[in-house]
């Protein structure tokens, strides 16, 4: 498979039922797994979820981030600093 570095994600998104699954299906879809992944919801209308997947290289991370922010009601998706605390 070649040498992968873990990378974490942050998803800000409007909150609603299914988000989260939608989120990891997105991943499962592209062969990926997503490892340390966390949610929160800091008031009823928006979503944090936090995930760290292994990547191979930058257009990987852009992959991952283009097909994340394809996702209903999802509204940034951006590489979060090192150290992921979940």
């Amino acid at each position: 498979m070649g040498e992968v570095f873990p990378v974490d994600f942050e998803v800000v998104a409007m909150d609603r039922p299914g988000l989260l699954k939608d989120v990891l299906d997105v991943i499962s879809n592209m062969n990926k797994s997503a490892s340390r992944v966390a949610a929160d919801v800091s008031n009823t209308l928006s979503a944090r979820i936090m995930f760290r997947v292994d990547v191979k290289d930058h257009a990987e991370i852009e992959f991952i981030k283009e097909n994340v922010a394809r996702i209903p009601d999802v509204t940034r998706v951006y590489r979060s600093m090192p150290g992921l605390k979940v």
